[in-house]
């Protein structure tokens, strides 16, 4: 809608929103609402209100942009009810209200890493009847959700919940964007990620009462370990790829681009990543690189990637046993995305 990154919106522990109208015209009663976990802030932007989880904040924001715009958008990414069903257009929404299967949402985690480029997900490889043939599995149906530049600029912020929000600690040893979430009263949790190749969602909760069992303390932070674990297992063997630089002006208030470190050691990357407006985090685990040992791998954020100065780039330290794990540019095949 043209909102700036840098947009300042309010984001106090709990408020009332009003002014929220649905694609049919219907307006809603004032909406009140508080946030998952205590917070400082007074005002947030897409930066610092997405990487703290801030209900209040995109309550604000969605009041902005429209809640009917907003829906439309999640729907262009996949976004339906479990039964089928078009997502309910309430102001709740925004803040996951609508029951929706990992399956779908992991495919619109996947659209993002696809650069704006959504797949139906398919969850079935292929199907052999008795006789031993085989019966064609539907095909995915793939278009452009929402303009490369813009997709690029969300992996970004997202990445930022992993290096330096509520994702904080759930590194895998390559780039990853990702998001928590935290369901009504703790009664389950989610962690969604993805890298240029894989997303993946875990759930955490009863199926047989979804919201009806809180468990006291749970928060999506909490299962991330799960997402993290897996997704090490799943890119187990694989060389690590990078995510694109956003091009175009977005809004950004107090950015500079990532240095280029790779190679130096610890001590000197730091220094320069620090002397650049950043603070930094070293990954506790060494990852295959033809950098000498001890040395820069590569950094999340990339080396010229734009970020908010006080986001937190991450160092990856080689062990000098290669391959080559520089971030790198990938062609993918014809027909689709190869994700899961």
């Amino acid at each position: 809608k043209g909102y700036g990154v840098g947009t300042t919106l309010p984001a106090p522990n709990s408020t009332t929103v009003s002014g929220y109208t649905d694609c049919k015209g219907n307006h809603f009663e004032p909406w009140t609402l508080s946030n998952a976990e205590t917070s400082k802030r007074k005002s947030a932007n897409l930066n610092s209100g997405t990487w703290d989880s801030i209900n209040t904040f995109y309550a604000y924001l969605e009041q902005r942009v429209g809640l009917c715009q907003a829906s439309k958008m999640a729907a262009s990414f996949g976004m339906k009810q479990a039964n089928g069903q078009p997502l309910q257009q309430v102001p709740s929404q925004v803040l996951g209200t609508n029951n929706i299967d990992v399956t779908h949402m992991a495919a619109a985690y996947a659209g993002f890493a696809a650069r704006g480029q959504y797949c139906t997900p398919i969850a079935i490889n292929d199907v052999t009847d008795a006789t031993g043939k085989k019966i064609n599995v539907p095909k995915a149906k793939c278009g452009k959700a929402v303009d490369t530049g813009v997709a690029d600029e969300v992996t970004r912020i997202l990445q930022g919940v992993i290096t330096s929000g509520t994702g904080r600690g759930m590194s895998i040893g390559r780039p990853a964007a990702g998001k928590t979430g935290t369901c009504e009263a703790h009664s389950c949790a989610l962690f969604a990620g993805y890298t240029p190749d894989l997303s993946a969602v875990v759930w955490y909760g009863d199926p047989a009462a979804p919201f009806g069992d809180p468990s006291p303390g749970v928060y999506g932070s909490n299962v991330g370990p799960i997402w993290r674990a897996s997704m090490r297992g799943a890119l187990q063997g694989t060389k690590a790829s990078s995510f694109h630089t956003p091009v175009g002006d977005f809004g950004d208030l107090g950015q500079a681009r990532v240095p280029n470190v790779r190679g130096l050691s610890v001590q000197e990357a730091t220094k320069q990543i620090e002397a650049a407006g950043f603070t930094v985090q070293v990954s506790p685990r060494a990852t295959d690189s033809d950098q000498r040992k001890g040395t820069v791998a590569y950094t999340s954020p990339s080396a010229g990637t734009k970020a908010d100065q006080d986001t937190s780039v991450v160092i990856f330290v080689s062990n000098g046993n290669g391959p080559i794990t520089t971030p790198h540019k990938r062609k993918r095949p014809g027909g689709g995305w190869p994700f899961h």
